[in-house]
């Protein structure tokens, strides 16, 4: 079988390689030179296929222009090659759709892998529908541009949680002994650059969880978050070059803690992690979370829920 993926991340690769999968093709932004040598590394006899973002522009002329001219050159390149099965880690964004619809239109099976959290429950907030609208009127494809999934029911659903049909092992290996910390670690999100909290409110809520349990909260920052906001914070605000999960490996805590980050999933920590998404207002995420039994970290309704 021959199969094309489409991968946008370091973690669809390791995936891809855990689970013994081999594509053919690679269909990746070709502005994104650091996954095209992962791919090298890791593949042999691969061909790539390069596609262009959807353009964004002040002019909806231009940009309406240029997204149609995108999807038909888009088209035109996957009708050009051969292959037997396609598989996405998201469906949530309009080109996933277009793909899946050309898939299905060419009699391709179509594989949805798990990318975190999100597979599970979609984007949870109102920021989702708002963003598509405007996508919507600069004319990106259009077909279902208000749902977060898209044909699950006509597509193979792969995940590691329901289905239970792959799996994925963080894949970093340290000659150190994991060192034992005190206290918790919170692993954060940008919330506050997302705009759904404000930044003292933020820091507020991680003071009150140190002073609720009296107990040092060490604060694991996520990438897209702006650390000037945390120059005079009360709790520690960790500073690492590695990502949160290999941090994890060889930093262990008494207590894993987050809003609803995908990492909590990946450290192999279920007894002693916790979501806490309502803690944060974000009561649509804590009601989809509480709707997953087969979640194996807990959602808890409050801090009393910690323990």
């Amino acid at each position: 079988m021959k199969i094309l993926a489409k991968v946008i991340s370091s973690y669809h690769i390791e995936l891809l390689l855990q689970n013994g999968i081999k594509p053919k093709y690679f269909l990746i932004n070709g502005k994104d030179e650091r996954l095209l040598k992962l791919i090298n590394e890791n593949f042999k006899k691969v061909d790539f296929i390069f596609f262009d973002s959807e353009r964004k522009e002040f002019n909806i002329f231009s940009s309406r222009r240029f997204n149609k001219k995108l999807y038909k050159t888009s088209k035109e390149k996957l009708l050009n090659i051969n292959f037997d099965c396609l598989i996405l880690f998201t469906d949530n964004k309009p080109f996933d759709k277009f793909l899946i619809d050309f898939g299905l239109d060419n009699k391709v099976i179509i594989e949805l892998w798990e990318d975190g959290l999100g597979h599970y429950i979609g984007a949870g907030t109102s920021k989702f529908f708002f963003k598509n609208i405007i996508k919507f009127f600069l004319g990106y494809y259009s077909k279902s541009i208000l749902s977060d999934t898209y044909k699950r029911d006509q597509i193979i659903i792969k995940n590691r949680f329901d289905k239970k049909n792959i799996i994925y092992n963080t894949n970093f290996e340290s000659n150190k002994k994991p060192i034992s910390n005190k206290g918790i670690l919170f692993i954060g999100q940008p919330l506050v650059e997302d705009g759904y909290i404000s930044s003292a409110n933020y820091i507020n809520k991680i003071l009150d969880i140190q002073t609720h349990f009296n107990i040092k909260v060490n604060y694991l920052p996520h990438p897209r978050e702006n650390l000037d906001k945390y120059k005079e914070t009360k709790f520690t605000v960790v500073t690492t070059k590695m990502n949160a999960e290999n941090y994890c490996v060889i930093n262990k805590y008494e207590y894993y803690i987050s809003a609803f980050s995908t990492t909590l999933l990946n450290i192999n920590q279920f007894n002693n992690s916790y979501y806490i998404p309502s803690y944060f207002g974000l009561n649509k995420i804590h009601k989809l979370l509480k709707g997953l039994s087969f979640l194996p970290i807990l959602v808890a309704n409050n801090l009393e829920d910690v323990k």
